[in-house]
């Protein structure tokens, strides 16, 4: 495994623990309303683009963190995909 791969997923494990405190934080100390954007949707991704949007652009701090840094390790995640599946990456048995 290459370096810049262990250094990726030691940072993808950084900040999915700060992701998880924060979470916390959002859980105890941000009551996010229940009629925003997305609260009641039709169809559920349509409701859970409108739900992140409107947490990034209107939540409380707390609530923007915590929706950014997870947008962040969602596109993280897929930039690790890539050079993981590389055979060239992979160890050899």
């Amino acid at each position: 495994m290459s370096r810049e791969i262990r250094y990726g997923y030691l940072g993808a494990l950084v900040a999915l623990m700060v992701q998880f405190l924060i979470g916390m934080a959002v859980n105890l100390f941000v009551t996010v309303p229940r009629d925003h954007p997305g609260a009641n949707p039709s169809e559920y991704f349509t409701g859970v683009v409108q739900s992140v949007t409107w947490a990034i652009l209107h939540g409380p701090i707390l609530l923007i963190l915590h929706a950014g840094l997870g947008l962040i390790l969602v596109l993280f995640g897929f930039r690790l995909i890539v050079p993981a599946s590389d055979r060239n990456t992979a160890p050899r048995s």
